[in-house]
């Protein structure tokens, strides 16, 4: 998550921010909108399965070339 961007994030130990958080997010559904699409973006630019094959094939070779040197 990106503070603004795709969310709010709040310590969970402060109540009066996350009262606030809360309250703000309510009261403004054209952020809750954008909000909510700009995760969807980033969920599918971070974790597209073509993307996450791509990387863990990577680690795997990585991890294989030390175990063989």
């Amino acid at each position: 998550m990106e503070h603004g961007k795709t969310g709010l994030l709040v310590d969970p130990r402060n109540v009066e921010g996350l009262t606030e958080a809360v309250a703000d997010l309510l009261a403004d559904g054209e952020k809750r909108r954008a909000f909510g699409q700009a995760g969807l973006r980033r969920a599918r630019d971070y974790f597209a399965e073509e993307k996450m094959c791509r990387e863990m094939e990577e680690l795997y070779q990585g991890l294989m070339a030390k175990c063989i040197s």
